[in-house]
C-alpha cells in the first residue's frame, strides 16, 4: 500500500505543478483561455513540464518505503502512459509538430531524473527502509 501511495504522491505533485504553472505562466502572459500556444508558453511550459516532473520523481522516492528507484520507474511508466494519447495525437494547427513528442517525454525521462539524483542526495540505496 505504501509504494502505492508513493508513486500517486509522484504524479499528484507533478500533476498540480503542470496545471497551476500553466495557469500562471498564461497569468502573466497575459494570455486568455484557449489562446495558450504562444511560442513563449510553450516554451515555458516545457521547462515547468520538466520541473513539475523532476519533483514528483523526488516526491516519489521520498515517499517509497523501500526500492526507491523502482517506485520511480513506475511514476514514469504511468507518466508516459498518460501521456500515450497526447503523444499520437495530431497536434493543433498552430503548435509545432514536435512538441507533443517533446512534451510526452520530458515527464517520464525528468522524472527518473529527479529519482535518482533523490535516492543519491537521500542516500536511499536499493532495498532500504525509510529512516
Amino acid at each position: 500500500m505504501r509504494s502505492l501511495v508513493a508513486i500517486l504522491m509522484g504524479f499528484i505533485i507533478a500533476m498540480a505543478v503542470v496545471i497551476l504553472g500553466g495557469y500562471l505562466i498564461a497569468a502573466a502572459l497575459g494570455l486568455p483561455p484557449g489562446h495558450w500556444t504562444t511560442p513563449v508558453f510553450l516554451n515555458a511550459s516545457l521547462f515547468v513540464n520538466a520541473v513539475a516532473a523532476i519533483l514528483g520523481g523526488v516526491a516519489t522516492v521520498r515517499f517509497s518505503p523501500r526500492w526507491p528507484r523502482s517506485h520511480v520507474y513506475a511514476l514514469a511508466a504511468l507518466l508516459l502512459l498518460i501521456s500515450l494519447p497526447t503523444l499520437f495525437a495530431a497536434p493543433p494547427p498552430d503548435e509545432p509538430e514536435w512538441f507533443n513528442i517533446v512534451n510526452s517525454l520530458i515527464g517520464p525521462l525528468f522524472a527518473i531524473l529527479g529519482g535518482l539524483i533523490a535516492a543519491e542526495v537521500l542516500h536511499k540505496p536499493e532495498g532500504s527502509s525509510p529512516g
